[in-house]
């Protein structure tokens, strides 16, 4: 047993921490090796056989550890974690040195007439939270930045490109009323500069958007999904020969309507535009798990490829050149869909075509359905 006990003692010697081990009366009995590394001005009290109590408090007294209490207050301090300690109620607290150096400090009871103090030094660990809070901060800063900036060019482009339809538009009046007929070549160059620049002006739009969404989606109401896709549907506004199908009666959820609203006609609009056949079906369905509310929109057009189910929601990626859009309906649908708490998946329809499932937090469901229960009670 006393070899064992060496061992253990040994290995203890190793450790990057420092341990004293108190009697029954607090009183100093034993210190690792580790403690003489990491408070050698301290370890001439300890031979002393100073107790628990005053070794916490000259480590506060001396400044060993960064403070800025008064005397009286360190005692109070001191006290409390001894009466904790003695009660079982070791809570881990951090301390930082005047050094630099951080350390986990727990004061515990071992067994009926023993106790110890352990000081583990979290340095490294404490520096790599420090540097991934500062990265955060600056992350969040440069976020903020590009949001204000995408939304305040957004706004810079919209006015000369709705000026520019407008003129586009007087022009063609004027001509027609002219009597004037375009040669074909320029009359297709006529037709493609109207289509851009519509195509610009949505770019714009979708940009506004999608710079405003964190702050904007958080604004939520209960809403009733199967009436609202069939407005939605209404402005979608679905290519002859296609037909979508809209489930009754779908669960109730609280989220920002303008936010769901969007987001459900990307999904349509995005199924109708990539369809590879003039005629097809969109089927619009939900259903409930124990955490969550599934909404569904499944279209039997080509599919989308496995490979390509991240690429699709990073912002201005587009798949095919051929098709309208800006390349940011997706992005926008992923972003807007995880400031709610929700997710969206992409997978394979069977025998053919895509299905993107959005995921509402049953909780928030559920916490609607009691604030209806009690406003009718």
């Amino acid at each position: 047993d006393r070899a064992s006990d060496q061992l253990l003692i040994g290995a203890l010697d190793e450790v990057a921490a420092a341990i004293v081990i108190y009697d029954d009366n607090l009183k100093a009995i034993h210190w690792n090796h580790g403690f003489e590394l990491i408070f050698p001005s301290m370890v001439p009290a300890l031979k002393k056989g100073a107790t628990m109590r005053q070794m916490i408090v000259q480590s506060y007294v001396d400044g060993t550890i960064q403070n800025d209490l008064s005397d009286v207050e360190i005692l109070e301090k001191v006290d409390l974690f001894i009466e904790d300690m003695r009660r079982g109620r070791a809570e881990v607290r951090t301390v930082r040195t005047q050094d630099g150096r951080v350390f986990q400090a727990r004061d515990v009871k071992l067994g009926a007439r023993h106790f110890a103090s352990l000081r583990v030094d979290v340095s490294q660990l404490q520096k790599q939270q420090d540097t991934i809070a500062h990265q955060a901060v600056s992350l969040e800063a440069a976020n903020e930045d590009l949001r204000t900036f995408s939304s305040i060019t957004a706004h810079d482009l919209k006015a000369p490109l709705f000026s520019l339809l407008n003129l586009i538009e007087f022009m063609a009046e004027d001509m027609e009323a002219a009597g004037i007929s375009l040669p074909p070549e320029i009359e297709d160059n006529w037709s493609q500069m109207e289509r851009l620049s519509h195509r610009m002006m949505q770019l714009v739009q979708d940009l506004l958007v999608y710079s405003t969404t964190q702050s904007e989606s958080h604004r939520s109401e209960m809403i009733e999904p199967s009436p609202r896709l069939q407005e939605v549907l209404d402005l979608a506004g679905p290519r002859e020969g296609f037909e979508v199908i809209i489930e009754p009666d779908m669960p109730r959820l609280r989220v920002n309507p303008i936010a769901f609203e969007m987001v459900m006609r990307n999904l349509i609009v995005n199924a109708l535009q990539h369809h590879d056949r003039d005629h097809g079906t969109i089927i619009l369905s939900a259903q409930s798990t124990d955490d969550a509310v599934m909404l569904s929109v499944c279209d039997d057009g080509p599919g989308i490829p496995e490979e390509h189910y991240e690429q699709i929601f990073a912002p201005f990626h587009r798949l095919s050149a051929s098709t309208e859009g800006s390349g940011l309906g997706l992005a926008f649908v992923k972003k807007t869909v995880e400031s709610w708490g929700g997710t969206v998946q992409v997978s394979a329809a069977q025998p053919r075509g895509t299905v993107f499932t959005v995921s509402f937090p049953q909780s928030v469901a559920q916490d609607g359905d009691a604030e209806q229960q009690q406003l009718a009670g």
